[in-house]
This record gives structure tokens, C-alpha cells and sequence, in this order.
């Protein structure tokens, strides 16, 4: 053998080097894990996770005093909340809807004062569109040779 090459697993200097064989390429370890550096390497990780846990703790509490002198007076209903009911099912779908549509009927075909102080009035849809045709409001080809 040269003296460059490692030597055989099997022969002397091996064993002179501290390795011990159980069969020809087996191994194992003469001393156990180091428990000291794994304990304090979970002591350093409690003890930083408890700093940051202080820190955040601190921070919320200053936030929330800052909040307290900065913010807007809270309207006084804020507090307050409504009874809660149960919630309403419609019942009777089809003469809700037919409630519904003849109050849109009647809105379309009724004379009503819809705002006084402006004059405005709401006619029936038939004579808004009978004087829309006498004055002449939808003359298509007269607006559009205007422009």
C-alpha cells in the first residue's frame, strides 16, 4: 500500500485511527450527542420567542392608548344595537308581488304632487305621452338635421 491511500477498513491502522468495526464496513460512534449545546439552543430560541412576545405585547398597549387620545368622538349610538329579530320569510311570494305591481300601476296612472316647493307633478303615463306627441317633443328627424 502506498502511503497516500486511506487505510483498508479492515486493517490495523484503522483501528489505530479510533475507528472500531463491528463487521467489515460497519461503524458506530464512540460518544453520545452533546445534550449542553441542544439544551441551550432551545433555551436562546424560549427566551428570544418570550422577548418577542413582551415586545408585541408592549407595542399593542401603546397603540391602543394612542387611539384613545387621537381618535374622533364616537357617536353615542355606536354602543347601542338593535333588538334582533327573527328573520322574516316571505310568506305569500305571489300576492306580495301583486301588491307590488299594482302599486306601480297606480304610480303610473295617478295625478300626484311629487314635489311642491318645485312645481312638479306626476300625470298618468298615457297623457304624458299623448302631449309628447301633440308638442312634437320626439321629433327625431327634426333634432337630428339640427345638429
Amino acid at each position: 500500500m502506498s502511503e497516500s491511500s486511506p487505510p483498508a477498513v479492515d486493517s490495523p491502522e484503522s483501528f489505530e485511527q479510533g475507528a472500531k468495526t463491528i463487521g467489515p464496513v460497519e461503524y458506530y460512534e464512540k460518544s453520545d450527542v452533546a445534550t449542553g449545546s441542544i439544551l441551550i439552543l432551545f433555551v436562546g430560541v424560549a427566551l428570544i420567542v418570550a422577548v418577542v412576545q413582551v415586545g408585541l405585547w408592549l407595542m399593542v398597549g401603546l397603540f391602543e392608548s394612542q387611539a384613545r387620545t387621537t381618535d374622533a368622538q364616537v357617536s353615542p349610538l355606536a354602543g347601542t344595537r338593535p333588538a334582533i329579530t327573527q328573520p322574516e320569510l316571505q310568506v305569500a311570494a305571489f300576492r306580495d308581488y301583486q301588491e307590488f305591481e299594482r302599486a306601480q300601476e297606480e304610480r303610473l296612472n295617478e295625478y300626484a304632487i311629487e314635489d311642491p316647493k318645485n312645481d312638479r307633478v306626476r300625470i298618468p303615463i298615457s297623457r304624458a305621452m299623448e302631449l309628447i306627441i301633440q308638442r312634437g317633443l320626439l321629433d327625431r328627424d327634426r333634432t337630428s338635421s339640427e345638429k
